[in-house]
């Protein structure tokens, strides 16, 4: 018997979610001798009937986050009825439907491809929450929540901590997120008029308005992205309770605790899981609590490395790249069944 034929459809091989999920995943069947073959999704009449030919000369059809109207999602399902979706964020709460979340054509969509799939990999719990929902209506139950991980060989733990360099809060992410730090600038304005050479540090394609507040910023590299970690005393993810960002996969939450940072997030969706509360991270739900963690994280150095060393350990046992590989193989071969 010939080895398995996947054909993976995402939307480009440079956004981060196909870089993180799916190029290791398509690199571990390779190894299996596995054939994998990759399309970048098109909104063309070219692309579309491009892609439904693809998808009947393979074994399995990898959708990766592109949500098709449900007419599509019925063709493509003729042409391979072997689906396998993988959505790692709240992409059924698009922007321009906030007002109508459940009713909106993104939601329609999510729920149409959802229901098609012999599938769903979500990136947390509550997208995997919302897939479950929307497969039950035909019987199926097929949904795994793997977040996406963490290369730990890649991202190691930062070492012993060098004095004299002050207190480095440290966020990494992309500009379109930099808004998130806005609510937390009074917070931080407090601790830097108490811990004397303070500063907040952003690795980003963009620097945050955050007057009174010290900013170094600097863009992300991936050849340098584990020592950027490694200058951080603590990381910060600051998130507004939103259907999006209850949505999100918490990466950057998980990049500084592999990196055996101390780490404050709020506590909004996976957040929640992530973090066990003064153990392996802190959780702060008000500007008062995220001044009263940063301040006695600023001045107790063992504490960040108690915190941290939690931090790595909970990376290592539940959110590394091999641990999810293994999972995700694993629920391929069971769809090919």
């Amino acid at each position: 018997m010939s080895q398995p034929a996947i054909l993976v459809a995402s939307l480009g091989a440079n956004k981060p979610s196909t870089r993180l999920r799916i190029a290791p995943l398509a690199e571990r069947l390779q190894q299996r001798g596995w054939r994998v073959t990759a399309r970048t999704v098109t909104n063309s009449l070219a692309g579309r009937i491009g892609l439904l030919y693809d998808a009947g000369r393979h074994d399995l059809v990898l959708l990766q986050k592109k949500l098709f109207p449900a007419a599509y999602v019925s063709l493509l399902r003729r042409a391979n009825p072997r689906l396998l979706f993988d959505a790692d964020d709240a992409i059924m709460f698009h922007e321009l439907e906030r007002n109508e979340p459940v009713t909106g054509r993104y939601f329609q969509r999510f729920a149409a491809i959802s229901a098609a799939s012999c599938a769903v990999v979500a990136g947390n719990r509550f997208v995997a929450d919302f897939a479950r929902a929307a497969r039950t209506r035909d019987g199926q139950n097929d949904v795994e929540t793997l977040p996406t991980p963490i290369d730990t060989n890649r991202l190691t733990a930062k070492p012993a901590e060098a004095a004299g360099e002050g207190f480095v809060v440290g966020w990494i992410g992309t500009k379109g997120n930099l808004y998130q730090l806005a609510p937390l600038a009074d917070a931080l304005r407090e601790v830097q008029a108490q811990v004397p050479g303070m500063r907040l540090r952003v690795i980003a394609d963009g620097t945050p308005e955050l007057p009174g507040i010290t900013v170094e910023s600097q863009p992300w590299r991936h050849a340098t992205e584990t020592a950027d970690l490694h200058g951080f005393d603590v990381g910060i993810m600051p998130l507004a309770d939103t259907l999006w960002n209850r949505g999100k996969g918490g990466f950057k939450l998980l990049q500084y605790m592999a990196a055996g940072l101390p780490a404050i997030a709020s506590p909004v969706g996976i957040n929640a899981d992530i973090v066990r509360h003064g153990d392996n991270g802190f959780l702060a739900a008000d500007s008062a609590a995220w001044r009263d963690a940063l301040l006695a994280l600023a001045a107790d150095a063992e504490l960040r490395r108690r915190v941290g060393a939690a931090a790595r350990r909970t990376i290592e046992g539940g959110y590394s790249v091999e641990r999810y590989l293994d999972n995700y193989v694993d629920l391929i071969e069971r769809c090919l069944k």
